[in-house]
């Protein structure tokens, strides 16, 4: 089945490389990019003997107006001197619109974070790209960093569907939240240098007293927004629901293992070798191919407690969202790969839940040796963020922190949840105060000295 027939079908996969013919001209499709079923495929491909970037939208009423408006917008962006890639043709042939464009030798910036050694200098240039993007009356309100890429001193936009223009260019409204959005993508180790990049190149945004405010609720959204999207089937995540079952995994660690998973999941447990066999859980270590993975099960084995969790939130489901919640926010927790929930209906019999497997010790090694400086900073960092997040872990025991070398990972995160702000203060302190309850004097002296909240 060809490109243009899959796209149209809705097809999550489409094989490549493979020959299409636009405009009576051969082209050679080399590589999926980005696919959005039924919507759009971003693609490398090779035309008359030069690497292209080839978009190929469905001839529908949508795909037709998408096209258009993004044809019109990067001509737009041209006319005004802001770097964006060079449009070799636009097409419709073969049931579908097509756009190329000359493929950019640079790297996405979202390659470039832990890589670049001048990390404030790095964010003043992409500050003063929103900058001159914001003078010339453009925003671009999807600006997460794949939309972006970094060559030399030169950012250029790409996927410029999601830029808009707007008539009033002096700095308002729509520029205080285009740069709130850009703040929300930018890693959280970044942050810190956000005021000076400001300060530097965009004066008026470093003057804005409501851009603060603007931040924080920008951050919500984009949190909200990644939390519904990790339940549902999109690019990054597959789903599965019906009357027996519901289950969400990630696209890239779909496979034999985790398809024979999800059929039989009691038969994956009892092969896997147990790391914990408790009244309330289950968890075993078992091989998907050459990764290691846990898969941990919750057991109810009071009759009251069955009947009780039958319609409420799984605790797998609760651990799943709980793991992208802390990564959103920079803190270290084993990669999700799946959850599954055994139903009947809307009854939900069973859960599971599958993330990477860990190897460093949990902190009850600290009931026989004392943490060293470098282990008592990674605990201040790993509380911190959760200070800064407002995030209540809810079962602060020594076994659910993995120190590894290069930070402290949470795990067990059934009763991981958002404080409101009122309750922040009294929820995070009562963490805290079961945290130093694991240990003995002296390494509770070290802890709350390490913990202090004036740190």
């Amino acid at each position: 089945m060809s490109i243009f027939e899959r796209l149209r079908n809705g097809a999550r996969e489409i094989d490549l490389p493979q020959d299409i013919r636009i405009n009576g001209e051969s082209i050679h499709c080399l590589q999926m990019l980005r696919l959005l079923p039924g919507k759009r495929a971003t693609m490398k491909a090779k035309w008359r003997g030069r690497e292209i970037l080839l978009k190929l939208r469905p001839d529908t009423f949508a795909g037709g107006r998408g096209s258009r408006r993004e044809l019109k917008i990067h001509r737009a962006l041209r006319a005004a001197k802001i770097p964006t890639a060079e449009l070799l043709f636009a097409a419709r042939a073969a049931g579908a619109h097509a756009l190329a464009f000359a493929y950019l030798q640079a790297a996405p910036m979202s390659e470039m974070w832990h890589s670049v050694p001048n990390r404030a200098q790095h964010l003043a240039v992409l500050v003063r790209f929103f900058r001159a993007m914001h003078a010339r009356g453009f925003a671009q309100h999807d600006p997460h960093m794949n939309n972006f890429l970094w060559s030399g001193e030169t950012i250029y936009a790409i996927d410029v569907a999601s830029v808009k223009r707007h008539a009033r260019r002096r700095y308002g409204a729509w520029q205080r939240r285009n740069l709130a959005e850009l703040n929300a993508q930018i890693p959280r180790a970044w942050r810190a240098l956000w005021p000076a990049a400001l300060a530097a190149v965009y004066p008026e945004g470093a003057r804005d007293t409501a851009l603060a405010i603007a931040i924080r609720r920008a951050r919500r959204r984009r949190q909200a927004r990644y939390l519904k999207k990790c339940m549902r089937a999109c690019g990054e995540f597959a789903a599965l629901k019906n009357w027996q079952q519901v289950a969400v995994w990630r696209r890239a660690q779909a496979g034999a293992e985790l398809n024979s998973f999800l059929r039989d999941p009691e038969e994956w447990m009892r092969r896997g070798q147990i790391l914990k066999n408790g009244n309330s859980a289950t968890v075993v270590r078992v091989n998907f191919g050459a990764q290691c993975v846990v898969i941990k099960r919750n057991n109810s084995n009071l009759r009251w407690g069955r009947w009780r969790r039958l319609f409420r939130s799984s605790r797998a489901r609760g651990s799943w969202r709980g793991a992208h919640r802390l990564r959103l926010n920079d803190i270290q927790t084993p990669a999700p790969i799946a959850f599954l929930e055994q139903r009947w209906g809307p009854a939900r019999i069973r859960g599971y839940y599958v993330c990477e497997y860990n190897a460093a010790p949990s902190a009850n090694k600290f009931s026989n040796a004392r943490p060293n400086e470098k282990e008592l900073q990674q605990f201040a960092a790993l509380f911190k963020k959760l200070r800064a997040a407002k995030i209540s872990h809810g079962d602060m025991k020594a076994s659910n922190f993995l120190v590894a070398d290069d930070a402290v990972y949470l795990i067990d995160l059934e009763s991981l949840k958002p404080c409101a702000v009122w309750r922040a203060p009294a929820l995070l302190q009562k963490d805290r105060a079961r945290f130093l309850k694991n240990w003995q004097a002296k390494t509770r002296e070290l802890f709350a000295a390490a913990l202090a909240y004036d740190k």
